[in-house]
C-alpha cells in the first residue's frame, strides 16, 4: 500500500508540474498526503497552492475536511462558517459544521447543525428530533434555548402541516 501512495504522489506531482493550476490535481495531492498520514502537509500544499481559489466553494469544503482529519477543529468551524454565511442551504457543509460542533465540545451546536441538514435533506421529523436533543443539552443559556425552541417550533409546524396533507389525500 505504501508503495502504491509513493507511486500515486509521483504521479499527482508529474501532473502538477504540467498543470499547477487545476483544482482536481491539488485536491488529489493533498488526498494522497492524508492517506500517507501526512495530514499537515496536506494542509499546507491545499492552502500554498489554492491561493487562485480562494472563492472557489468546493476548495473550501475540501479544506475544511482535510482540517477536520488533522483534527483541527477550530480552523474547520471558522471556515465552514464562512461558506455557511455564502450558501447556507449546503447539505455537506451543514454535516461538517455538526462534526466541527461535535469535536469542540459544543454538543447542542452540533445537533442544531444535524437538523438543519435533515431539514434542507427533506426529512423534518428527524430535523424535529435533532432539535429536541439540542434543547436537552445541559448548560444551555437562555439565548440559544429560545433560538432553538424558535426553530423546533417553525419545524414542529412544517411536520404537522406535512401530516394533514397526508391525511386529506
Amino acid at each position: 500500500r505504501d508503495h502504491e501512495l509513493e507511486e500515486a504522489q509521483q504521479q499527482v506531482t508529474q501532473l502538477l508540474n504540467e498543470h499547477p493550476d487545476t483544482l482536481e490535481f491539488i485536491v488529489l495531492k493533498s488526498q494522497v498526503l492524508v492517506e500517507q498520514g501526512k495530514i499537515d502537509q496536506a494542509i499546507a500544499a491545499l492552502k500554498r497552492q489554492g491561493g487562485s481559489f480562494s472563492l472557489n466553494y468546493p476548495y473550501h469544503i475540501i479544506l475544511a475536511e482535510t482540517y477536520l482529519r488533522a483534527g483541527k477543529a477550530k480552523q474547520a468551524n471558522q471556515l465552514l462558517q464562512k461558506l455557511d454565511r455564502l450558501r447556507p442551504d449546503n447539505t455537506r457543509a451543514q454535516k461538517l459544521l455538526a462534526q466541527a460542533a461535535a469535536d469542540l465540545g459544543e454538543n447542542a451546536r452540533s445537533h442544531e447543525y444535524l437538523a438543519e441538514y435533515y431539514q434542507l435533506m427533506g426529512a423534518p421529523q428527524t430535523a424535529l428530533m435533532q432539535l429536541k436533543i439540542a434543547l436537552r443539552t445541559p448548560g444551555l443559556n437562555d439565548y440559544d434555548e429560545a433560538r432553538l425552541q424558535s426553530k423546533l417550533q417553525v419545524v414542529h409546524k412544517e411536520v404537522d402541516e406535512l401530516k394533514k396533507d397526508k391525511q386529506q389525500r
